[in-house]
């Protein structure tokens, strides 16, 4: 029983002293009201690690991209993804550009968010959101497929790669 016990110890020990990566930020405008379910678990089955991430949590101060990556000292987000959201504020979008100027993969599965999430100054905000969101998508750094079952293959021919890999198949769920 204390060999189990110290063991445990250990494995605690170093769990806790490290910093928790995470290879993919799924955008999601209801977050926090609604979570959805990500239904294709492919992305999961070959080892990518991802986290819902809303609008707030995009406006951090640690919310900066470097050489590709958002927040590389902390969680080392490789990539955004964005599926078949709506709604988008003026700050996000022009955040979303700086990482795609910043060389973040940006994947969009559907539709890019296209609707400012707010009634104040609606027409305004929506003109500035509409000139920002055709920049983005016609950045070099995005990639547009139909399907949450296309992700995983189009996340690898951007060199994307998750931080754990399985060698066959699998249904564990990664966290490194």
């Amino acid at each position: 029983e204390d060999e189990i016990a110290d063991y445990l110890a250990r494995t605690q020990d170093i769990l806790q002293s490290g910093t928790a990566k995470v290879d993919v930020a799924v955008y999601n405008d209801n977050y926090g009201t609604y979570a959805p379910i990500w239904e294709d678990q492919a992305m999961s089955n070959a080892g990518y690690s991802y986290e819902f991430v809303s609008e707030n949590l995009l406006q951090l101060d640690s919310a900066t991209c470097e050489n590709g990556i958002i927040d590389p000292e902390g969680v080392g987000y490789k990539a955004l993804v964005f599926c078949n959201q709506t709604y988008m504020n003026v700050d996000t979008a022009e955040k979303v550009l700086d990482y795609l100027n910043q060389g973040l993969p940006v994947f969009v599965i559907g539709e890019f968010p296209s609707q400012v999430t707010s009634f104040y100054h609606w027409e305004q905000e929506q003109a500035k959101l509409d000139k920002i969101v055709a920049e983005i998508v016609n950045h070099e750094h995005l990639v547009t497929v139909a399907s949450q079952q296309e992700l995983v293959a189009a996340m690898q021919e951007q060199g994307v790669h998750p931080g754990a890999a399985y060698g066959e198949d699998c249904e564990l769920i990664t966290a490194h």
